[in-house]
């Protein structure tokens, strides 16, 4: 009986004195010389490139284990090789590998992305890759021969972990209004009830995840209300209250934002606080009445009087003892101003004495 190595298996030649001159072959299929665990840890975009630390396998022939190797890795060496345990080889007559990240992830770890941790397994010629826990077996497993790499590489995920929604009061009538305002994060929702000058209402279960790499979030706000200018404001927050700010801006359909909030400065997970303010079309409009000294003069016609208010001037041509007031044209208030001074500030014509004014 002899081995013969041949390129992918070897030959098993066996030749049976019992029968003289006959012999037979068959073929055990090979298989690989060593396995070598190699850890990757992705950069997931956040403020802290510290997350990882250890990580623990374990490697079997499904049978027995043989290995229990450990690596060292972090988010800082995203962007260099993985780093290796020591090669080892399978127990002869392996026909399967299995390996088992341990569930136990590094302290500071927030927890695995969505699909990962994501394995590859490759002899330099062949490779196989998939997620979670690596078996395989079969002609899958026997189609790597001489050292073999199996790179398991992790991504800490980030989440939305809660939505908040304020309604500021404007100051204007009617007060106290209310509704329902529906909120998006990364595809996920949630709806909150709102009055105007009211308490935040928060979903505390709300779960949205940050994609890996992310610089940026995805946010849509639909209000019951037309919001004034530079509303919804948007406020994302994490444990260590370090904070990203933006505005989703103009209105993208009636009543419908939308918008990216950069992730400039927080890190891990965050909570995002809505404010919103509704729009109210405003105005001030100046009107003048002249009333009839009886003098017998007509103090009238020619007479201009000038008023500022909300930082803009307009004229009024009166006319004493006429049957109604005389009006400027309308000046817009901004939705912000609760008060405004008015004041007359230029008489011209033949006028001497000012009646009383009415706004």
């Amino acid at each position: 009986m002899k081995l013969v190595e041949g390129k992918g298996r070897a030959t098993l030649w066996s030749c049976m004195g019992l029968i003289a001159g006959m012999c037979f072959h068959a073929s055990a299929m090979a298989s690989p010389s060593s396995v070598q665990v190699c850890t990757q840890v992705l950069d997931n975009g956040d403020a802290n490139t510290t997350e990882g630390g250890t990580w623990s396998y374990s490697v079997s022939n499904t049978s027995v284990t043989y290995q229990n190797p450990t690596t060292s890795r972090n988010e800082s060496q995203a962007a260099t090789a993985p780093t290796c345990a020591s090669a080892i080889a399978p127990p002869a007559g392996s026909t399967a590998l299995g390996v088992l990240q341990s569930p136990s992830s590094p302290g500071n770890w927030l927890r695995e992305a969505p699909g990962y941790p994501q394995w590859v397994v490759s002899d330099g010629t062949h490779s196989v890759t998939g997620s979670g826990v690596l078996n395989i077996s079969g002609g899958t497993y026997s189609q790597f021969t001489g050292p073999t790499s199996v790179t398991f590489t992790n991504a800490s995920g980030r989440l939305v972990t809660e939505v908040c929604s304020l309604l500021q009061d404007n100051g204007v009538a009617p007060s106290g209004q209310s509704g329902s305002f529906t909120f998006t994060a990364e595809g996920a929702s949630a709806t909150l009830p709102n009055t105007e000058g009211g308490a935040n209402a928060c979903n505390s279960t709300f779960e949205a995840n940050i994609p890996i790499g992310a610089t940026s979030i995805a946010l849509t706000a639909t209000t019951p209300f037309t919001m004034e200018a530079g509303y919804p404001q948007v406020k994302l927050t994490d444990s260590a209250n370090h904070a990203d700010t933006a505005s989703l801006g103009a209105t993208v359909t009636s009543d419908y934002y939308a918008g990216n909030v950069a992730l400039d400065g927080t890190s891990g997970d965050v909570t995002i606080d809505f404010t919103n303010r509704i729009i109210t079309d405003r105005a001030v409009t100046i009107c003048k009445t002249l009333l009839d000294n009886a003098d017998g003069i007509d103090q009238g016609g020619v007479n201009t009087v000038e008023y500022n208010a909300v930082g803009t001037s307009v004229s009024i041509n009166v006319v004493e003892g006429a049957a109604s007031p005389t009006c400027a044209p309308a000046i817009s208030a901004p939705t912000s101003a609760t008060t405004t001074p008015i004041r007359e500030v230029q008489l011209s014509g033949n006028l001497q004495e000012i009646g009383r004014a009415h706004v």
